[in-house]
């Protein structure tokens, strides 16, 4: 029957029950439930947000240790960041359930006094990369491995050195010094020469002498030397390693195929030994790669000299860019008249020091260099007819 204007429909009882225990997408197929969860909950007023917590209570909140919270609060208090505190909290619980006045005060009180200067921030960095610091045994464990570091007669690491070394590698605080620190430290004093001033400047200078393996990268990568002739506790060994820690970096497999490439141009053994000298983080990346290959050719057209003169007068050439430094460089100084015998120093130093010495005082033509010169080289060597 039809409805007269007005008159509102009427729902039997069987479609009333229906619409109170059916889902209502079942009655609007066209609206997904989350459009209709989102329209209901538009239309509710929103709860104000809960209060935030302070350290203390969320830490009691989540069913942490007593002694949890008590570690949460006195980290805060030194100055360790909010953030990591959280973090500890969330991620690493045990680390803090020690007892605080007999195990965390006096592992945090070496830490802020031998290693970080006092600065909460940094202890927060340390504890956020190796939290693991607090779990350590106090005087077997991290009060001996801080003890070696700094100690006159083993490392003796100056307090700001220690301090750029923990923010750097971190886990050197956890290792063991007989297992790991001792053994790596022998092996460069009593096995290889360094003066023990020397190893001290290595680990400042590059902390991951103490983290990379003794038996799988260091000492491969001294067997290597020698057989290019750096003998053992030779100065030109000893040099090497003092002032360049970092060539224990360099890729092995890559820096044996750039001696290869070396010999291949005509580079004598004590020329490769000079080079590696004077530039050990070259034999990082390869001589023979488009780049390089494009460097070598325009200096080749620009000084009329052969790769092994080059690589052996500049072998600092591979690590300047060609756009930025060597061409607009090499075209600053012009005439070859005007080309120093050793070409080392054409690329070393800022460019105001380069003019200064090279040029009338002006700086190296350097933007555009790339557009100008696209057709005088090409970082692909053209293949052969």
């Amino acid at each position: 029957m039809a409805r007269r204007p007005g008159q509102k429909q009427r729902l039997s009882k069987k479609h009333a029950s229906l619409m109170t225990t059916q889902p209502l997408s079942l009655f609007f197929p066209s609206s997904s439930p989350a459009l209709l969860h989102r329209g209901f909950a538009a239309a509710t007023p929103r709860s104000p947000p809960p209060p935030r917590r302070s350290v203390t209570a969320a830490t009691a909140s989540s069913g942490a240790p007593p002694s949890a919270a008590a570690t949460a609060a006195y980290l805060a208090s030194v100055g360790v960041p909010g953030p990591v505190v959280a973090a500890l909290e969330r991620d690493h619980p045990d680390c803090l359930a020690h007892g605080l006045e007999g195990v965390i005060k006096p592992k945090v009180g070496l830490l802020l006094g031998e290693v970080v200067g006092g600065d909460g921030v940094a202890l927060g960095a340390v504890l956020g990369a190796v939290p693991r610091v607090l779990n350590a045994a106090l005087d077997t464990g991290l009060a001996r491995t801080v003890g070696w570091l700094r100690g006159a007669e083993s490392l003796g690491l100056r307090a700001a050195a220690l301090k750029r070394i923990a923010l750097a590698r971190p886990q050197i605080l956890t290792y063991d010094v007989d297992k790991t620190l001792a053994p790596k430290a022998a092996f460069f004093t009593a096995d290889l020469g360094v003066p023990l001033a020397g190893l001290r400047r290595m680990v400042a200078a590059s902390p991951d002498v103490l983290v990379i393996g003794l038996g799988n990268d260091l000492k491969p990568t001294v067997a290597w030397l020698e057989s290019l002739g750096f003998a053992r506790h030779s100065p030109a060994l000893v040099d090497l390693l003092v002032h360049h820690p970092t060539i224990f970096h360099n890729p092995l497999e890559t820096a044996k195929k750039n001696v290869k490439a070396l010999g291949e141009w005509g580079v004598p053994a004590e020329g490769v030994r000079a080079i590696l000298a004077a530039s050990p983080s070259l034999f990082r990346r390869s001589v023979t790669s488009p780049s390089n290959t494009a460097k070598l050719a325009y200096w080749e057209a620009a000084v009329q000299r052969d790769r092994a003169a080059i690589a052996s007068d500049a072998p600092n050439l591979f690590e300047r860019s060609l756009a930025r430094v060597v061409g607009p460089r090499l075209d600053a100084v012009g005439s070859r008249a005007a080309l120093p015998v050793n070409l080392r120093p054409l690329m070393d130093g800022t460019d105001a020091a380069w003019a200064a010495t090279y040029g009338d005082g002006s700086l190296p033509p350097v933007a555009g260099w790339a557009m100008k010169n696209k057709g005088r080289y090409s970082k692909t060597p053209k293949k052969a007819a």
